[in-house]
C-alpha cells in the first residue's frame, strides 16, 4: 500500500507549456511568403516564348508549395509541449501524444529518419479502445510513440526543460539510442499506466492557443500573396 501511495504525482504542481521558439516560426513563415513568389519568378525566368502547358505547370507547382509551406508553418505555431507531474504531453496539428510518466521508456531515436526524443512504451489495451477506430493504426505507428524534445530547446538538456523531466522523472531520460520498437516492444516489458492518464490535457492549454490571430493573419496574407502571384502568370 506504502508503494502505490508514493507511486502518486503531486498533481497541485502546475503544468508547465513550451512552444517552439519565435525563431524558427519566423523563418517558417518567411520561407512560407517566398514559395508564393516562385511562379512570377519562373515566369520572368522563361522569358515570353512559353505555352500554356508551361503555365499551368507552374500554377500547380507554385500551389503544392504554399500548401506544403503552409502545412509546416501551422505544425510549427501550433505545437506545445506540455509537462506537470502526471507525466507529458505533445500538441500539434492533428497530432495528441499524452503520457504518463510511467510510459516513458527512455531518449532515443526511431525511424530511418533517426528522430530523436522520448520513447514511449505502447498505450494500455484499455485506453486504445476508447479511441475511435481510424485511430487506433495511429497509436502504434512510429509517430505516436516519440515525444521531441529538441524543437521546443536545443539546450534542453541543460535547460528548464531536462531539469523539470528529471524532477519528475529521472529515469525518462536514460540513453536507449537507437530503438526498433517492433524488437522493442518483444523485448521490454510495459509497465502498469495509471487510469485515466494523468497527462496534461489539452482542455489545460486555454493560455497557450495553437493558433492565434497573428498566426491566421499570416497564413491569410500568404493565400492573398498566392492568388495575386498566380495571376500574374497569365498576364507577365
Amino acid at each position: 500500500m506504502a508503494q502505490t501511495a508514493a507511486s502518486q504525482p503531486d498533481m497541485s504542481q502546475p503544468t508547465r507549456v513550451f512552444q517552439i521558439p519565435p525563431t524558427y516560426t519566423w523563418v517558417a513563415s518567411i520561407e512560407m511568403l517566398v514559395l508564393s513568389l516562385v511562379a512570377p519568378v519562373i515566369v520572368l525566368l522563361a522569358g515570353g516564348n512559353r505555352s500554356t502547358l508551361f503555365s499551368v505547370i507552374v500554377v500547380i507547382l507554385t500551389a503544392i508549395l504554399v500548401v506544403a509551406g503552409i502545412v509546416i508553418y501551422v505544425s510549427l505555431v501550433s505545437a506545445r509541449l506540455a509537462i506537470s507531474a502526471g507525466g507529458i504531453s505533445y500538441f500539434s496539428s492533428g497530432v495528441t501524444i499524452r503520457a504518463a510518466w510511467a510510459r516513458v521508456a527512455g531518449y532515443g531515436s526511431i525511424g530511418i529518419a533517426r528522430r530523436k526524443g522520448l520513447i514511449l512504451y505502447p498505450e494500455a489495451v484499455t485506453e486504445a479502445a476508447e479511441l475511435k477506430p481510424v485511430n487506433v493504426k495511429l497509436l502504434s505507428s512510429d509517430s505516436r510513440r516519440l515525444i521531441p524534445l529538441f524543437p521546443f530547446d536545443q539546450n534542453w538538456q541543460n535547460g528548464e526543460l531536462g531539469q523539470l523531466i528529471r524532477t519528475y522523472a529521472p529515469t525518462a531520460l536514460r540513453e536507449l539510442g537507437p530503438v526498433n520498437l517492433s524488437e522493442f516492444d518483444r523485448t521490454g516489458q510495459a509497465p502498469a499506466l495509471p487510469h485515466p492518464n494523468p497527462a496534461p490535457a489539452e482542455s489545460g492549454l486555454a493560455a497557450h492557443p495553437k493558433f492565434t490571430r497573428l498566426d491566421a493573419l499570416i497564413v491569410g496574407a500568404d493565400l492573398l500573396l498566392t492568388a495575386w502571384a498566380l495571376a500574374l502568370v497569365f498576364v507577365l
